[in-house]
C-alpha cells in the first residue's frame, strides 16, 4: 500500500485528506475513501470489489454479499480499485490483462448480459499530458466509427477523477506474435502458408474499413492484431492513428510507430497516407511466412540505409522446400519503398491474395492441422470435368473444417451451432453452377421455374423432385464426357459447407464484409424480386458461382432445429430421419443475413418454392 499522504486544505468547509489511490478528497475521520472505497489503514481491512463490504485481510468471501474475494494485489492496484469502483453498478472487475504505452486494459464482467468486456484506462502518470489524454481519446473516437468483424468494438467512454477510459468487447485468445512463434515451432510450411493468407486478407478488410472513413492507423505490427480461439484477428491501438488531414505525430522529428514495420516516408517524418499500412502489411506477411521482419538493424539510420540500398530479402531464403514466387512478389509490391509503385488500397493488395488462396486451401482449411490421403491417384483426377449437357465439374479434394457458425459472427443462430471438426474422406467433383432450367429441361423436359430464363437456376422444384432429376441423369449412359466412374446425387450439407468455405474462415464466401454482397451475390438488395442468370457474379476462391444468393439448395440430409451432440471429424450427430430436408445458401428473396455459410433452414421434401434450387455432386466410385 503507497504511504499515506495528508494534505491540509485552506477551505471555508474544513481541512482534507488526499486518497493515495484515486486522489479523491476525504474528511480527516474517514477511514476508507468516500470514491474508491480503499482502506486508508495498511493491512487492516479489505474491500469486497463487489459491494464494497469491509471484510478482514484473510477473508476469502465476502461476509456481506457472499461473492469471492479477489487476490489482494488487486485491490491494491489504484487503477483497479479506481475503474471498480466507477463502474460498480455495470460491471464487476475482474482482473488485469495486459498493460501498454499509454493503458491499463482489465477483463470485467457486464452484469446485465453476464459477457465478458475489457476495460481500458489511460495510465496515471499521463494524466497531467493533454497530449496523451487527446491520443487516449481519440482512440475511442476512432474505435466507435469503424464498422468491421475485424476491429475492436467500442460500447462507451467514461472518465474518473480526470482519467478517461473506454469499455470495449472482450477478445479470448492471444496476439498475432504468439502465433507467429508458435507457427514456426511447428515449422509446418503450408499451415504457414495458409494461416498468413486467411490473417493477412482479413487484416486488409479491416484496414479497408479504417482507410474509408479516411483513418491511417501508422502501428500495423503483430504486437497490435490479436487472435480469437478461431484465429481471427482484431486490430487494435489506434492510439497514434489519425484521420487524413494537417494534423501530424512526430517525436524529435520520427513520426510515431514501430521501427521494423514502418515505411520510409513514416521513419523520415514525411507526409503519409493508406499506403504506410499497405507496407506494414506487407512486413507483417513477411513476419508471418518467416518469423522474423526482413531487417535486422541496431538503430533507425541504418534501418533507413538498409531499405534504400539493400533488395528486399526473399522469402525462399527461409522457407525452403516451398514455392513462395507469389508471396514474394505481392510483399515487394506492398513494400516498394516508392509510394506510387505500392497497392493503391487495401482492397487491391486482398484481392492479390485471394487469387493465391485456392493453391493452399484446397486440401488444408484455415484450422486444418491434418491431410486426409487420397483413396484415387491424384495424377488421374482432372481439375474440371464436363458433361454432354452443359454442366462443368470441379474437383473438390477431401479435408477437415470446421463446419457451423463462427464465434465473430453476431448475426448466427442456435441452429447454427455449436461448431464442429468435419472430415470429408473422399474427393468429388461439384457442379460449379446450380442446375439451370435449360439443364433441368434437357433431362426431364419439363419447365417448372416461376421466372422464365434458360440460364437462370432452376427453381419450384421439390425435393423430390431433384431425385428425379438424378435418376434420370444417372440412367443415361452418355451423361458423361470423362471416362471416370461415379454417381450424381445431391450434397450432403457438411460438404456443402465445405466447399463453399473453400479452405476459408469466413463469415460469407468472400470475406465478413457484407457490403461486398453485391458482387457475388443476387439477393433482395440487387435481385429485383427475380432469379437472375448464374455465374454473373464472382465465385468463391475454388472458383464455385450462385453459392450465396439466387436460390436455396436442397442438401440429402435431414434437417434438425437445433444441432446438439455433435462429435469430431464426423457426420454422426446429424438427424437420421424426419419431415424436413436442408436448405443452404439463401436466396434473391433474402437479406444478408440469410447468405451467411453457416445460415440453414429446412423445408418438407414435397415443398415446391420460387426460391429454392438445387446443385449437384459427382461422387467417384
Amino acid at each position: 500500500m503507497p504511504k499515506i499522504v495528508v494534505k491540509y486544505m485552506e477551505t471555508q468547509f474544513s481541512p482534507t485528506k488526499i486518497c493515495p489511490i484515486c486522489g479523491a478528497h476525504n474528511t480527516l475521520s474517514n477511514t476508507i475513501c468516500s470514491e474508491c472505497h480503499s482502506s486508508f489503514i495498511k493491512n487492516t481491512t479489505y474491500f469486497c470489489p463487489s459491494c464494497h463490504h469491509e471484510n478482514s485481510p484473510d477473508s476469502k468471501f465476502c461476509s456481506s454479499c457472499g461473492d469471492s474475494l479477489l487476490h489482494k494485489a488487486q485491490v491494491q492496484d489504484s487503477d483497479f480499485s479506481i475503474i471498480s469502483h466507477a463502474v460498480k453498478d455495470e460491471i464487476r472487475l475482474e482482473r488485469l490483462i495486459g498493460e501498454g504505452g499509454m493503458g491499463k486494459v482489465f477483463l470485467g464482467t457486464q452484469l446485465n448480459l453476464n459477457r465478458n468486456i475489457a476495460i481500458k484506462i489511460l495510465k496515471m502518470e499521463l494524466v497531467g499530458s493533454p497530449e496523451y489524454i487527446n491520443r487516449f481519446k481519440n482512440e475511442a473516437l476512432i474505435l466507435a466509427k469503424l464498422k468491421s468483424p475485424y476491429i475492436i468494438d467500442i460500447m462507451n467512454i467514461k472518465e474518473v477523477n480526470g482519467r478517461p477510459f473506454y469499455i470495449m468487447n472482450y477478445i479470448d485468445g492471444s496476439t498475432l506474435y504468439n502465433k507467429i512463434k508458435e507457427l514456426h515451432s511447428n515449422n509446418s510450411k503450408k499451415d504457414i502458408s495458409s494461416s498468413a493468407i486467411s490473417i493477412i486478407i482479413k487484416l486488409l478488410n479491416a484496414l479497408r474499413v479504417a482507410h474509408r472513413e479516411n483513418v491511417v492507423h501508422r502501428d500495423i505490427k503483430s504486437q497490435n492484431i490479436l487472435l480469437d480461439l478461431e484465429n481471427n484477428p482484431y486490430l487494435i491501438d489506434f492510439g497514434i492513428s489519425k484521420m487524413r488531414s494537417n494534423q501530424s505525430h512526430t517525436i524529435d522529428g520520427i513520426s510515431l510507430g514501430t521501427p521494423g514495420y514502418m515505411s520510409p516516408e513514416q521513419i523520415e517524418g514525411s507526409d503519409i497516407d493508406l499506403r504506410t499500412d499497405i507496407y506494414s502489411t506487407g512486413i507483417l506477411l513477411f513476419e508471418l511466412l518467416t518469423g522474423r521482419l526482413p531487417f535486422e538493424f541496431e538503430s533507425i539510420h541504418e534501418l533507413i540505409r538498409k531499405q534504400s540500398s539493400q533488395p528486399f530479402p526473399k522469402i525462399q531464403d527461409f522457407m525452403e522446400g516451398l514455392n513462395t514466387t507469389h508471396f514474394q512478389t505481392i510483399i515487394e509490391k506492398a513494400c516498394n519503398t516508392n509510394q506510387e509503385l505500392r497497392y493503391k488500397s487495401a482492397e487491391e493488395m486482398e484481392a492479390e491474395l485471394k487469387k493465391i488462396s485456392s493453391e493452399y486451401s484446397y486440401i488444408y482449411s484455415s484450422n486444418s492441422k491434418n491431410e486426409v490421403p487420397l483413396k484415387q491417384d491424384k495424377s488421374q483426377l482432372k481439375e474440371l470435368i464436363s458433361t454432354n449437357f452443359s454442366m462443368q465439374f470441379r474437383l473438390i479434394y477431401p479435408g477437415i473444417f470446421d463446419m457451423g457458425a463462427l464465434l465473430k459472427d453476431k448475426d448466427s443462430k442456435r441452429n447454427e451451432k455449436p461448431r464442429v471438426k468435419i472430415k470429408i474422406d473422399s474427393p468429388f467433383y461439384v457442379s460449379i453452377i446450380p442446375i439451370t432450367q435449360k439443364v433441368y429441361s434437357e433431362i426431364t423436359g419439363k419447365k417448372p421455374s416461376k421466372y422464365l430464363n434458360p440460364d437462370s437456376p432452376v427453381e419450384n422444384v421439390s425435393y423430390f423432385d431433384a431425385l428425379k432429376f438424378l435418376d434420370l441423369l444417372n440412367k443415361n449412359p452418355n451423361s458423361m464426357k470423362e471416362n471416370l466412374p461415379g454417381i450424381y446425387r445431391l450434397p450432403t450439407e457438411p460438404e456443402w459447407e465445405y466447399l463453399a468455405r473453400g479452405g476459408t474462415n469466413w463469415i460469407y464466401t468472400f470475406g465478413d464484409d457484407k457490403y461486398q454482397l453485391d458482387t457475388y451475390a443476387y439477393y433482395l438488395e440487387n435481385s429485383y424480386s427475380t432469379t437472375n442468370p448464374v455465374a454473373q457474379k464472382k465465385p468463391n476462391s475454388l472458383g464455385i458461382y450462385d453459392l450465396m444468393g439466387n436460390v436455396w439448395e436442397w442438401c440429402q440430409d435431414y434437417y434438425d432445429n437445433e444441432l446438439l451432440e455433435k462429435k469430431d471429424e464426423d457426420s454422426s450427430y446429424l438427424p437420421k430421419n424426419g419431415k424436413y430436408r436442408v436448405v443452404r445458401g439463401g436466396s434473391f428473396k433474402d437479406s444478408a443475413i440469410n447468405l451467411r455459410l453457416s445460415a440453414r433452414m429446412g423445408y418438407l421434401p414435397e415443398e415446391r418454392t420460387e426460391h429454392i434450387g438445387f446443385r449437384i455432386i459427382y461422387e467417384l466410385k
